[in-house]
């Protein structure tokens, strides 16, 4: 198996709207987070003090770390009050229902 395939993540009713989910893929550990009926994949741990992004809330395209609310930009992984500081994002689709993320 190629890394760099979409690998099946979590269905797409398993995750709440504003919120995230934790899953591992590829040995990884990623949050998917949704807003509407969009959903982002990036590295679950905030760089800051480790707290997991999947416990954060999703809104404008962004999400805030629950520990000290650092935000994330959705879709770069780039820190919004500090663009030096940035975690892994990775490619989402969404096939028949279920979220698909492409972590190679």
């Amino acid at each position: 198996m190629s890394m760099s395939e979409f690998l099946p993540a979590a269905s797409l009713a398993q995750i709440p709207v504003g919120r995230g989910v934790t899953v591992h893929v590829g040995g990884r550990e990623i949050a998917l987070l949704r807003e509407g009926d969009t959903v982002y994949a990036l590295d679950n741990k905030c760089p800051h003090k480790g707290a997991p992004l999947s416990f954060g809330w999703v809104e404008n395209g962004r999400v805030a770390c629950p520990m000290h609310g650092w935000e994330f930009e959705c879709g770069t992984g780039v820190c919004t009050d500090r663009p030096n500081v940035a975690v892994n994002r990775y490619e989402v689709k969404i096939e028949e229902g279920m979220v698909m993320v492409k972590v190679g």
